[in-house]
C-alpha cells in the first residue's frame, strides 16, 4: 500500500499527501514539463500508468488491458511516456503519447526493462535483461527516442541508468568483474570505463525504484536509506565528501522518488509492505 506525496525542494519535510488510495499502490514516478507526474498504480487492477496533477484531483488512466506496463519516464518536453510494455510476452521498451494514444514498440531483443529519457531528449536509456539463470549479463543500452538501431552502453554487469542534467554522464548500478561488490558507477553516456565508482551504503533501500537519481544540479546521486523500518532520502556527493540526509521521515517506506524538471519539486511514493508465509502440504 503506497501513495504519493509531494513537497518543495526548499522544505522537503513539508510533504503533502495528494492520492489516498487504500487498497492499492502508487509508484514509479515521473514529472511533465508541465508539473504533472505520471506513475505506476494496479487501482485498475493490472499493472498500468496514471496521470495526475499534484493536487490530486481526476487522475487519469493511461494504459488499460495491456497485461503490465511499468517504470515510466517522461519526455523532457512532456509530449511522450517510455515505459516497460509486457503487452507482447517478454518486456520491450515501449513510447506513447502523454495521454496514453499512439503506443509504439522500441525495442525486441530477448527483454528489455527501466527506460531512462536522457535530459536532452535525444536516447532513451534502458537495461537488457538476460535469460532466466544469467542475471550477470544485465547491461546498459540506449535507443535513439525516435526509435532506430539500439547501442551497447557497458559491457559488464550493470543495471537501471540515469543521465546526468547535461546529458554527458550516466549513473547506474555497475559490477566490475564477477563477484565483485555492486556499485555506483559514472561513465560517459557514450559508455566506456567508469569514471568513478561509489560505495553503496549498507542501510540503501532494495526497495525503491529508480535505485537513486542524479541531483538537479548534477553535483550528486540522490538515494534511500531505510533505518529501523523507515525510508528518507540522502545525497551522496560525488566528490566524495560527507553524505547528507535530505528528509526527515518518521514513518513508512519510500517506493520511488523524483524531482520535477525544474527541480523545485519533489515526489515521493510512500506506504507500508506486509506478507504472510503459506505452507503447503501433500505437494504432487
Amino acid at each position: 500500500r503506497s501513495n504519493i506525496w509531494v513537497a518543495p525542494s526548499a522544505r522537503l519535510n513539508a510533504v503533502k499527501q495528494i492520492t489516498f488510495a487504500t487498497e492499492s499502490w502508487a509508484s514509479w514516478l515521473s514529472w511533465t514539463a508541465d508539473g504533472r507526474i505520471v506513475y505506476g498504480s494496479d487501482a485498475s487492477g493490472d499493472e498500468d500508468l496514471w496521470i495526475v496533477g499534484t493536487d490530486g484531483r481526476n487522475p487519469k488512466q493511461l494504459t488499460a488491458n495491456t497485461l503490465t506496463n511499468e517504470f515510466p519516464s517522461v519526455s523532457p518536453d512532456g509530449r511522450f511516456v517510455a515505459f516497460t510494455g509486457g503487452r507482447t510476452g517478454l518486456p520491450h521498451i515501449w513510447k506513447m503519447d502523454i495521454d496514453g494514444g499512439n503506443p509504439r514498440q522500441l525495442t525486441d531483443e530477448g527483454g528489455e526493462a527501466g527506460p531512462s529519457w536522457s535530459p536532452d531528449g535525444r536516447w532513451i536509456y534502458y537495461t537488457s535483461i538476460p535469460p532466466v539463470g544469467e542475471a550477470e549479463k544485465s547491461t546498459i543500452w540506449r535507443i535513439p527516442s525516435n526509435g532506430g538501431t539500439p547501442a551497447q552502453i557497458t559491457s559488464s554487469y550493470s543495471w537501471w541508468a540515469d543521465a546526468s542534467p547535461d546529458s554527458k554522464l550516466i549513473a547506474c548500478l555497475f559490477r566490475k568483474s564477477d563477484g565483485s561488490p555492486l556499485k555506483v558507477g559514472v561513465l560517459p553516456a557514450e559508455g566506456g570505463t567508469p569514471l568513478k565508482l561509489f560505495e553503496i551504503p549498507p542501510l540503501a533501500s532494495r526497495l525503491t525504484w529508480p535505485p537513486f537519481r542524479w541531483s538537479h544540479d548534477g553535483k550528486s546521486w540522490v538515494g534511500v536509506e531505510n533505518r529501523n523500518g523507515v525510508s528518507n532520502l540522502w545525497s551522496y556527493p560525488l566528490d566524495g565528501s560527507k553524505p547528507k540526509q535530505l528528509t526527515n521521515f518518521q514513518s513508512d517506506l519510500v517506493w520511488s522518488f523524483a524531482s520535477s524538471p525544474d527541480g523545485t519539486q519533489l515526489a515521493v511514493s510512500r506506504g507500508m509492505s506486509a506478507s504472510n508465509a503459506i505452507l503447503i502440504n501433500n505437494v504432487q
